[in-house]
């Protein structure tokens, strides 16, 4: 007797290189995922997948529906339970943000289909801008995605995003703006007023170091946030670099920068002797805008500087005194040019120094205009052939003589043409063209000689 044939069958996943089970029952197909690569272990989890939902132990999801009863923020917890060792914490806290606002909008995971996700973010458009409903977007079809591979759901519906000319509602709340560039003198004005160390509170005495986290932060152009994380074992005295670890940088962009001398010797002072954080999280926005006043800034530009402006206007500063384009990207830890070219901007010291390097090279005017040759002069047009050739557009042409008086008009015509025959014949006039003088005798129509 020959084997009974499985009321299923198996096909690989080429997304996620696990064996999915498909299988038809009630009138409808199903597609589910073993979880697993392995065909023997795949075979066991589908005969046990179709036996769920042939016996009704298995929850079917209604049609129109993907197949999964569950709350948003359940499956979602889930989601991030199995991400963790994948993303770092910052990214989890902000997942659950979006999890939870998909609770609130769509409740359970069935809810969740191609209609409704264009109605969530046709909703979100109205209060924020569309920046950030493309990062909600973008992280809800990662979740879809993974519950599809792991078996939650049964199909991942279509999620449409907004067109981009979609432009979404900015917030309300206040914020600074854009950042602004500060000068190589301003900054080096406020470095000079900065106090050496600061006191965490009036209670607690314990101190940090103020103004060699910004010499370090001015000298590295590193982000606040990667110089908070910094460990006394990142730096290396002896080679005189600074490593920055994978973890500590918003782009996961790990590498070792060069320093120059400033930063080494900021460095070494503060570094802690029983290690740990070098600089470590503060608030440097008080003691930061004091020096600012202090050093003469204007006050509605003092009130304004913030920790960011030191890796903004160092970026800026790197693009307008070096070409290398390389070097500023590694220094900034950036992966594309298009990101090192947002801190590059239009300023008006950047054009004075530029037009200060042209001093001394010869532009070419500035002295006594002289008259283009071959213009037309007054009462002259400027389709006269004399005028044409003087500015050496046509070449030399052979105008017949003037007929003497009581000769034809066709015996001087002759004679000019066996004068140019002549020409012709010696070398001299291969660049003659003869032409036939009009009726009315003018020279300016002219008929070429076929």
């Amino acid at each position: 007797m020959g084997s009974i044939a499985a009321p299923w069958r198996l096909q690989p996943d080429d997304r996620t290189g696990t064996l999915v089970v498909k299988f038809r029952h009630a009138g409808r197909q199903f597609s589910r995922s073993t979880g697993t690569p392995d065909a023997r272990e795949a075979q066991v989890a589908a005969q046990r997948i179709y036996d769920e939902v042939v016996s009704g132990r298995a929850p079917v999801a209604a049609p129109g529906t993907i197949g999964c009863a569950r709350p948003v923020d359940e499956l979602g917890a889930m989601w991030l339970v199995a991400e963790k060792s994948r993303l770092d914490e910052s990214t989890i806290r902000e997942y659950m943000l979006y999890v939870n606002r998909w609770q609130g909008f769509f409740e359970v995971v069935d809810g969740i289909s191609t209609a409704s996700g264009e109605r969530y973010w046709r909703a979100r458009l109205a209060t924020v801008k569309r920046k950030t409903v493309l990062k909600e977007l973008a992280a809800l079809r990662t979740m879809l995605g993974w519950a599809r591979t792991h078996g939650h759901i049964t199909e991942t519906p279509v999620i449409s995003s907004p067109d981009r000319h979609a432009t979404g509602t900015p917030t309300k709340r206040p914020h600074k703006g854009k950042h602004t560039a500060y000068s190589e003198a301003e900054i080096v004005g406020v470095l000079d007023k900065l106090p050496d160390v600061g006191r965490k509170s009036r209670r607690d005495h314990t101190t940090y170091r103020i103004r060699d986290r910004f010499v370090v932060a001015w000298e590295t152009g590193l982000r606040p946030g990667t110089l908070d994380q910094l460990r006394a074992d990142d730096y290396d005295a002896q080679r005189g670099v600074l490593a920055i670890r994978d973890e500590a940088d918003k782009a996961r962009f790990g590498r070792e920068l060069p320093l120059r001398p400033e930063a080494r010797a900021a460095l070494e002072r503060s570094l802690p002797a029983a290690g740990g954080l070098i600089f470590g999280a503060h608030d440097y926005t008080t003691p930061l805008r004091a020096a600012a006043l202090a050093s003469g800034l204007p006050e509605a530009k003092a009130a304004k500087i913030s920790p960011y402006d030191f890796r903004h206007s160092r970026l800026t500063h790197l693009g307008e005194s070096s070409d290398n384009l390389v070097g500023i990207m590694f220094l900034a830890g950036h992966k594309y040019a298009s990101t090192t070219s947002i801190y590059m901007h239009g300023s008006k010291r950047a054009a004075q120094d530029v037009l200060n390097g042209l001093s001394g090279v010869p532009t070419g005017y500035g002295g006594q205009r002289k008259e283009p040759k071959g213009r037309a002069r007054k009462g002259e047009k400027s389709s006269d052939s004399k005028v044409v050739r003087g500015a050496g557009v046509e070449p030399a042409r052979f105008y017949p003589p003037e007929p003497k008086s009581g000769a034809s008009a066709s015996s001087a015509i002759l004679a000019s043409r066996r004068n140019i025959a002549e020409l012709r014949r010696s070398g001299r006039g291969h660049r003659l063209r003869p032409f036939r003088r009009a009726r009315n005798g003018d020279r300016a129509a002219r008929v070429k000689r076929r």
